[in-house]
């Protein structure tokens, strides 16, 4: 009875990774690694946090260009502007309308020229605008700098919590292997006579316990891992 609903659970784990992983749900998944092929990763000291991986660092740099950008256009405003313009037609002086096709009468006219504006005055607006602009680029930049020592704190509590849950997954471990090794001495001194059902039940649970444990502290090393590499910028999300 119970291999029956441990195949559901399987399948509704595989529908889980697929709706977290974006699959469609018709389609097949494979898992490439099993448990067995696991192995505990190594903390590199020397890796630091990379701002410039964090898509929201990257976002925010991008609005202060613009902002850069759109503080260059309001000064721009206070500068002088020259503007040529030229213009070129024909006029037709006849006092009969039968002779207005008669190139004779067309008479050509042009016009070109230069327009100097020179701002002198322009109001209080333009100032109050290229004001805003300088401010709202401060605050972009102190959202940069809390948002840099953000992700450094982020960093330093990731591959913290990594390291610890690296140490109890060794732990655990050993817990795991020496249960093994005791559920195997019980069970051969169970096939020589020298113990009951009862210590082969427990030690065997006992086992089982273990390694329950072990799974879910691979499932923690994994976990904390995924949320250094994320801090690091290493890893989109």
């Amino acid at each position: 009875c119970a291999l029956p609903i441990l195949n559901k659970l399987k399948e509704l784990a595989y529908q889980l990774l697929k709706y977290q992983i974006g699959m469609n749900m018709d389609e097949d998944l494979e898992v490439a690694q099993n448990i067995a092929d696991f192995k505990i990763p190594i903390v590199d000291d020397t890796q630091s946090s990379n701002p410039n991986g964090r898509i929201e660092f990257v976002l925010l740099k991008q609005q202060k260009q613009l902002l850069e950008l759109d503080l260059l256009n309001q000064k721009a405003n206070y500068l002088p502007t020259l503007a040529g313009f030229a213009t070129y037609g024909q006029t037709n002086q006849v006092s009969d309308f039968s002779d207005a096709f008669d190139k004779e009468w067309w008479f050509p006219t042009g016009v070109v020229g230069a327009r100097l504006s020179i701002p002198i005055f322009t109001g209080f607006q333009n100032r109050y605008k290229v004001q805003k602009s300088q401010i709202s680029i401060q605050k972009t930049e102190n959202q940069l700098k809390t948002a840099e020592r953000s992700f450094s704190l982020q960093f330093n509590q990731a591959q913290i919590a990594l390291k610890n849950a690296i140490a109890t997954l060794e732990s655990k471990k050993s817990t795991m292997e020496l249960s093994e090794k005791v559920y195997q001495s019980i069970v051969k001194k169970y096939k020589n006579g020298t113990t009951d059902v009862l210590a082969v039940t427990s030690s065997y649970t006992d086992f089982r316990t273990a390694e329950t444990a072990y799974l879910e502290g691979v499932y923690d090393v994994v976990m904390a891992k995924l949320e250094l590499d994320i801090a690091s910028g290493k890893l989109k999300y």
